[in-house]
C-alpha cells in the first residue's frame, strides 16, 4: 500500500473528530487540513529524493532508528489516549521532523493549507505537528510491505507521480500534474502571500480528494 492509503485507513472518521476535538477544528476543516498536510509532507519528502537520490538513504536511516512505523500500532499513545513510552520519543517529536521535511517553510505550508481548508493557521500548525509523525509511520508502513528492492525513492514517486494520490483505483498519474502544481504552489513560492483563485480550487480539489467520510 501506498502512505497514503494507509493514512487514509488510519485517519479514519472516528480519528480524525478526534484531532479535530484537540486542535479546536470542526471534522470538516480538519479532515481538509490533514489531507494537504499529508499529501505536502510526502510530496516534500519526494522531491528531495528527485533532486538528490541521497537523500533516499537518510530517510530510510531515520524511519530505522526511530522505529516510526511501530507509531501507528501505538497511535492512541499520540492523540493522547494513554503515556507514551519512552522508545517513541524520537518518532513522536513533531516539531524536529517538520524541520527537517520544511525546514523554514513550514509557516509557508500552514499559511497555504489555511487557505485552502479554511483552518486558520495557528491551528494548521497544530495539526502539522501532530500529523508529522503518523505520516512517517505511514511511510515506514508502506515501505515494510513493498518489494525489498522497491526502496523509499519508488515508493514515495509514486506520490509525484500521481500513484496513490487519492486511495483506492481512483489513483491516475493524470493527477500528477496537478500534484506537483500544488505542491510548486507551496512549497516554492515567494512567500508573498499572494495566491490565485485558480490555485485555491486546485488546492481544494486535491484536498477534498483522499479523506471521505
Amino acid at each position: 500500500m501506498s502512505p497514503l492509503e494507509i493514512l487514509a485507513r488510519q485517519l479514519d472518521g472516528q480519528t480524525i473528530d478526534r484531532l479535530g476535538q484537540q486542535i479546536g477544528a470542526s471534522p470538516q476543516q480538519t479532515q481538509a487540513a490533514t489531507a494537504g498536510i499529508a499529501q505536502t509532507l510526502l510530496g516534500a519528502m519526494a522531491r528531495k529524493v528527485e533532486r538528490d537520490p541521497r537523500q533516499a538513504q537518510n530517510i530510510e536511516r531515520a524511519l530505522d532508528r526511530d522505529n516510526h512505523a511501530a507509531l501507528l500500532d501505538n497511535l492512541g499513545a499520540l492523540l493522547g489516549g494513554g503515556g507514551a513510552s519512552p522508545q517513541y520519543s524520537r518518532s513522536m517529536n513533531g516539531m524536529g521532523i517538520l524541520q527537517h521535511i520544511l525546514g523554514n517553510r513550514t509557516g509557508r505550508v500552514a499559511d497555504q493549507v489555511s487557505k485552502t481548508s479554511g483552518l486558520d493557521p495557528a491551528r494548521v500548525g497544530q495539526l502539522m505537528t501532530i500529523l508529522a509523525p503518523i505520516v512517517m509511520g505511514a511511510l515506514g508502513k508502506s515501505r515494510q510491505t513493498q518489494p525489498q528492492q522497491s526502496g523509499i525513492g519508488s515508493i514515495l514517486g509514486a506520490v509525484l507521480s500521481g500513484g496513490g494520490m487519492f486511495g483506492g483505483t481512483q489513483s491516475t498519474p493524470q493527477h500528477a500534474p496537478r500534484q506537483r502544481s500544488f505542491l510548486d504552489a507551496v512549497l516554492d513560492r515567494n512567500g508573498d502571500g499572494n495566491s490565485s483563485d485558480e490555485l485555491l480550487s486546485m488546492g481544494s480539489q486535491l484536498l477534498g480528494g483522499l479523506f471521505r467520510r
